[in-house]
């Protein structure tokens, strides 16, 4: 058997970012007893720290303050993607969370989050609702894949460093406020087609295209009305 959950983090010099992520992860783990059960899997959570060659004495900080934590140190210093796949590729749980650094972890978000993937098997994904700095929702965690065209309007006309894109950007913060837990399109057919048909990089780990039509087309889901709102403006929280 499986542990239920491991949790991918990153640091590159990012130590104090790092070990308030770390300090709210053991604070609020998810209800691993009762959850466990529902996934045929070991009442365990999992995390693993990736080291980007990190000059910040992190490591030690880690192996010191969180001895349970198993650690990765990256051969070289390299990009965020390739970290995390390094990590998730050392993982062994049933679901894996990646999780940023700078990110300070709700009380109840992670039982959230894994209750609602096993509860709806045509999610592929889930992710919670991120709140910024300034206590905001982002919107970004409820928003599909954009289009071409969208991007390129939101790096000209509603670029938020304009007056228009401030208020597009304050209209999409209280949509995303108002809305209520549900899926969002992020995976479509089209993408797992030409997956399958080896139209994508052959850099992709060739295991990914043995994937079931299911999990790579299901629905990213976000999370809100479990996880409450935040207590302090320190970092994001999920």
């Amino acid at each position: 058997m499986k542990p239920l959950l491991s949790t991918v983090i990153v640091n590159s010099d990012g130590c104090a970012d790092t070990l308030n992520c770390l300090e709210s992860l053991f604070a609020h783990p998810p209800d691993l007893a009762t959850l466990a059960p529902r996934a045929d899997a070991l009442p365990e959570h999992e995390i693993i720290l990736v080291d980007n060659r990190s000059r910040d004495g992190c490591v030690a900080l880690v192996r010191e303050r969180f001895p349970s934590v198993r650690i990765i140190e990256s051969p070289v210093r390299q990009g965020f993607s390739k970290n995390y796949n390094l990590g998730i590729r050392h993982s062994h749980g049933t679901f894996v969370l990646v999780l940023n650094n700078d990110t300070i972890v709700h009380p109840g978000a992670l039982t959230a989050l894994l209750d609602a993937i096993m509860h709806t098997p045509t999610y592929g994904m889930v992710g919670g609702r991120l709140i910024g700095r300034n206590g905001w929702v982002q919107e970004t965690c409820a928003r599909p894949v954009m289009t071409p065209v969208e991007h390129l309007l939101r790096q000209t006309l509603i670029d938020p460093g304009f007056p228009v894109g401030r208020l597009w950007q304050f209209y999409q913060q209280i949509r995303v406020a108002r809305r209520r837990s549900g899926s969002v399109p992020c995976i479509g057919e089209q993408f797992y087609d030409r997956w399958r048909a080896g139209a994508l990089p052959e850099r992709v780990d060739p295991r990914i295209r043995r994937f079931d039509r299911r999990r790579l087309t299901g629905e990213l889901a976000t999370i809100f009305d479990e996880l409450g709102s935040p207590r302090e403006k320190q970092g994001r929280r999920i």
